[in-house]
């Protein structure tokens, strides 16, 4: 499900089942606009095609655009208190997120959203990350 789309009266009966969000995060670029677009275009499809696959238990929020060095640090500091797993979704190089886990779609051969599915169930699915994920 998409965060834009729940309904606010609906949250607390849904809360206890989803326990991961997904943050989509494009890196601007002030040389080329268009680019930058076409990217954020693309990673838009495969964060909703990921969502399409696991929802009930993922929550995708709208793609965080970032500018320069930001970092998606407080954004994911936010969502960590509601959420047991976040997952940064990135186009980019990936890199390291406090709380969170970094998936990208750079340079994966073909279409990367089943292996992105199949690492999130991983993450679900892994005792020690849930042990990172509580403490």
């Amino acid at each position: 499900m998409q965060w834009n789309s729940i309904p606010v009266e609906e949250w607390p009966t849904l809360q206890p089942y989803v326990d991961t969000a997904l943050l989509p995060v494009v890196r601007m670029s002030e040389t080329d606009w268009a680019e930058t677009l076409s990217r954020c275009a693309r990673l838009a499809k495969c964060a909703d095609r990921v969502e399409q696959h696991l929802a009930g238990r993922l929550v995708r929020f709208p793609i965080l655009t970032l500018y320069g060095s930001a970092s998606p640090d407080e954004a994911v500091a936010a969502l960590k208190p509601t959420f047991a797993h976040v997952v940064v979704l990135t186009d980019g190089e990936p890199f390291a997120v406090p709380g969170g886990v970094v998936l990208s779609t750079h340079e994966r051969e073909g279409d990367p959203v089943a292996a992105l599915v199949e690492e999130i169930v991983a993450l679900w699915n892994d005792p020690e990350q849930q042990k990172s994920d509580n403490a």
